[in-house]
């Protein structure tokens, strides 16, 4: 099956394989937060790091200044990974901020995907969710007390339908919801 790309989404994609300079795929070595999401057996799999200034006394103003991604997956996966990362190096997001950046805007910045594909901009949005909270956790910033509570959602969830994404009938209904 041929999809119809984005000219924008077709050219990320093209600069991230072919590796050319101010693309983002790779690793950091010792990031200050390290976020996984899917699953090598199932498919599709992402492995989002970022870097950070560290703010001298308050953590919760450190800002990425660098991000970085190993997609396994298909052209909308690199595509979207590489979106993500452009987006949060343009904002000069701190990682709560980054927080704020969904699928749905990683779809805006490729011009849009077929609606088949948006799963994969889902993907990097959770990886980022999974970062932030480990560089929370090294950085000892309890994000409760910011109101963000990344687990209760999880706590909530239900029966796990989706071992491979450890994914619950519930959240894939309510990503469902999101996406229609």
């Amino acid at each position: 099956m041929v999809w119809d790309y984005s000219d924008k989404t077709k050219q990320l994609f093209m600069d991230a394989v072919h590796g050319k300079p101010g693309t983002h795929m790779g690793e950091i070595e010792d990031p200050d937060g390290l976020g996984e999401h899917g699953s090598l057996a199932c498919g599709d799999a992402m492995r989002f790091t970022f870097r950070v200034r560290r703010h001298p006394t308050d953590p919760t103003k450190d800002v990425i200044t660098d991000a970085r991604y190993l997609t396994f997956g298909c052209t909308s996966a690199i595509a979207a990974s590489e979106a993500m990362c452009a987006l949060i190096e343009q904002g000069e997001l701190t990682p709560i901020d980054a927080l704020k950046i969904t699928n749905d805007d990683i779809v805006e910045f490729l011009e849009g995907l077929p609606r088949q594909k948006i799963h994969c901009s889902v993907m990097g949005a959770e990886a980022l969710e999974a970062a932030v909270f480990n560089w929370a956790q090294r950085r000892g910033v309890d994000l409760a007390k910011l109101g963000i509570d990344m687990h209760a959602e999880e706590q909530s969830e239900g029966r796990i339908v989706c071992k491979c994404f450890s994914l619950s009938e519930n959240y894939i209904r309510r990503k469902i919801r999101e996406l229609n």
